[in-house]
């Protein structure tokens, strides 16, 4: 009887250990984990950039507005996310006779690079300035966007003369 029942535990465990492949967990490759991690973090980058992309920045000056097209850097992003909670307007004026500039009233981060201006370069100084360029200058500045195809003087025909107020929307 004994041997019996050996033989029937010797069974079992052989048809329990010959069992289905499918039931058992499946060794996971740490490599696909980090591609499939990877491929995700790409997918969100895309979907940010094409959003940033098609964004446009408003500025108003005197019922007047033009778009720029949004740099790609961390400060276009953080000014962007904050213009979609609510418009920021701001008090700007000429400063060097190649600006106007004004304190936004809040800081964005900084993406500071050596920076030649042209007309219709939008830059934040300092984190918190706002410049639009209607003449040239170089600084460390960070780029945050550009009004195209626009001359020096058509800037400055929308800017006007002395203090303005300044509104920035996003579209």
């Amino acid at each position: 009887m004994k041997k019996i029942l050996l033989i029937f535990l010797v069974m079992m465990f052989a048809v329990i250990a010959c069992g289905s492949k499918d039931d058992e967990p499946q060794p996971v490759d740490p490599q696909n984990i980090i591609n499939q991690e990877t491929d995700n973090q790409q997918d969100d980058n895309n979907q940010k950039e094409d959003e940033s992309m098609t964004q446009k920045l408003i500025i108003t000056v005197g019922g007047k507005s033009l778009t720029a097209d949004f740099a790609q850097n961390s400060s276009a992003e953080a000014l962007a996310s904050a213009l979609k909670k609510s418009p920021i307007t701001y008090q700007a004026h000429d400063y060097g006779d190649f600006e106007k500039v004004g304190d936004l009233g809040q800081s964005f981060p900084q993406n500071n690079e050596q920076i030649t201006t042209e007309p219709g370069d939008i830059i934040l100084y300092q984190g918190n300035n706002l410049c639009i360029y209607y003449g040239k200058n170089t600084w460390n500045f960070t780029r945050i966007a550009k009004i195209q195809n626009i001359s020096k003087e058509e800037l400055l025909d929308f800017l006007g003369d002395g203090e303005i107020e300044v509104k920035l929307e996003i579209k």
